[in-house]
């Protein structure tokens, strides 16, 4: 009986120390919240300003028809020489301005405001007039 005892002691022993141990892993422990996120808010005032360059290339063409007229004492009728005009231009220059303003976040879908700006272009340019006359 002395080994029956012994033997039932010693499971008993292991079975409390296991059982023990797993308990003790589940063991639950309340971790902190998270630290909440940040709320971006569009309210307060702003000051911009923008610059750049503009680059062009325009090409008009002007024809006209031929002109028709009659001598003087004479019946027949001459017809003149028509013209025809190309202009391209080239407009290159500055581009800016500035804008300043306020906003108010009325709710987070809401935002209301009130700019003011000031553009404005320099834009230098000069007619390049080409084949002034042609004869049809």
């Amino acid at each position: 009986m002395t080994k029956r005892l012994t033997s039932l002691l010693t499971t008993s022993t292991f079975i409390i120390a296991a059982s023990g141990s797993a308990f003790a892993a589940d063991i639950a422990v309340k971790a902190p919240l998270p630290a909440p996120a940040p709320v971006y808010s569009w309210t307060g005032w702003y000051v911009g300003g923008n610059v750049g360059a503009s680059f062009g290339h325009a090409t008009t063409d002007f024809n006209g028809a031929p002109i028709a007229f009659a001598a003087p004492g004479l019946l027949d009728t001459f017809a003149g020489a028509g013209f025809g005009l190309s202009d391209t231009q080239y407009p290159s220059g500055f581009i800016g301005g500035g804008q300043i303003g306020y906003n108010w976040q009325y709710s987070p879908l809401i935002v209301v405001g009130l700019e003011a700006d000031f553009q404005g272009a320099l834009e230098r340019d000069s007619p390049n007039l080409s084949n002034p006359f042609s004869s049809t």
